[in-house]
């Protein structure tokens, strides 16, 4: 079987990129066709015979999208005999009859304002509906995207299928001499709260740092937090952090420090606090965190409810809620123990393997039978 895969340009290898490869090398059978925008050159080459890559002028603007899309692939398709075409940009020809699959790693799109705003976003929204009516199925990343886009474009659950993510960098659990000598060096030997500061969480890390005030006023713990700012400052999420008076108890890291790694900073960690404004696209870090065996405390929403069902603390955005989880976790070994357990359970769904499979197990029984 031909695929043709269109991968959206990417400062680092995709997970769809990384589905279809491991695939290839697995199944001889398959050819997979990678047409990737001239600028794009993160995407490594695998030297196998059935993998070919092939150079598309980059795609900019929403007209030389819409062309590239309606007049050109499916031109390129039927030259290359092309069986399935899967679109890493959620957006497919309506110009052509090969069995066409839509990729989502995020529902920011959704939304007229979002917080972060990707190349398309107008386009894709406007055009979306005739987009999945086309496709054969959506390819989802995480399982509570099937409740957004149901509730968006009162979608037909049976197109919406959960294929998953992979993540590159190795989120696993460390030994204890490991995470011992990290502790000394980031928080002089003490436990720590670990809370990514990002353009989802901002808003919510005045309340974060007045709920573990509540957390040292109770417990009269030396346990301390860890922020992890990622593209904000420390200022755009805490006004006048000088004047907090638990400063001391705060340490502050940069996402571009060389000393450690994402990865080991949560592995690291006592418990993470992952309280996204909206969650449309940056729902890793929870998932993350499990994959290291660290317990995570998480907004109190239907999507989060969706992606961690009983295997995170879900809270409201409020300190002394906050505060509450906190102490639990802190007071309750057996829970923080479970937590740990069910989040390894979870997490392990986000594995290259099981990824691929769903992947070309959708792509196989959502194909029109004559097509099989």
């Amino acid at each position: 079987m031909i695929i043709a895969v269109h991968l959206s340009p990417s400062s680092h290898p995709t997970a769809l990129w990384e589905a279809f490869s491991f695939l290839a090398q697995k199944k001889t059978s398959l050819h997979i066709i990678f047409f990737t925008e001239s600028n794009q050159t993160n995407t490594p080459k695998i030297d196998l015979p059935n993998i070919q890559y092939i150079p598309i002028k980059p795609l900019q603007s929403n007209l030389r999208l819409q062309y590239w899309y309606q007049f050109q692939l499916p031109s390129l398709l039927k030259k290359h005999q092309v069986e399935v075409f899967v679109s890493e940009a959620g957006i497919c020809s309506l110009k052509t009859k090969i069995p066409q699959y839509l990729w989502l790693n995020n529902t920011g799109f959704l939304q007229h304002k979002p917080l972060i705003k990707l190349k398309h976003d107008g386009y894709r929204r406007r055009h979306f509906p005739k987009f999945v009516k086309k496709s054969n199925a959506v390819l989802l990343s995480y399982a509570y995207m099937i409740g957004q886009l149901t509730k968006q474009y009162q979608q037909n659950e049976e197109k919406l299928h959960f294929i998953g993510s992979y993540f590159t960098s190795p989120f696993i659990p460390i030994e204890w001499k490991d995470k011992e000598s990290i502790l000394n060096n980031l928080s002089n030997g003490n436990e720590y709260f670990f809370c990514e500061c990002n353009s989802y969480t901002k808003a919510n890390i005045t309340t974060v740092l007045k709920a573990f005030s509540l957390f040292k006023k109770r417990m009269k713990s030396g346990i301390k937090l860890l922020l992890l700012l990622n593209d904000v400052t420390l200022d755009e999420c805490v006004k006048d952090f000088r004047l907090y008076k638990y400063r001391e108890d705060v340490t502050i890291k940069q996402i571009t420090d060389k000393d450690y790694s994402l990865a080991t900073l949560l592995a690291a960690a006592y418990a993470v606090i992952h309280l996204p404004k909206e969650i449309t696209g940056k729902a890793e870090t929870g998932l993350q965190a499990m994959l290291t065996g660290v317990p995570v405390i998480g907004f109190q929403s239907a999507e989060h409810l969706s992606l961690y069902g009983d295997a995170a603390l879900l809270t409201t955005i409020n300190e002394q809620s906050i505060a509450e989880k906190l102490m639990l976790l802190y007071k309750d070994e057996l829970l923080r123990t479970k937590l740990i357990q069910k989040g390894l359970e979870l997490s392990a769904e986000y594995q290259l393997p099981q990824m691929a499979n769903r992947l070309c197990q959708t792509i196989f029984t959502t194909m029109p039978k004559k097509e099989q």
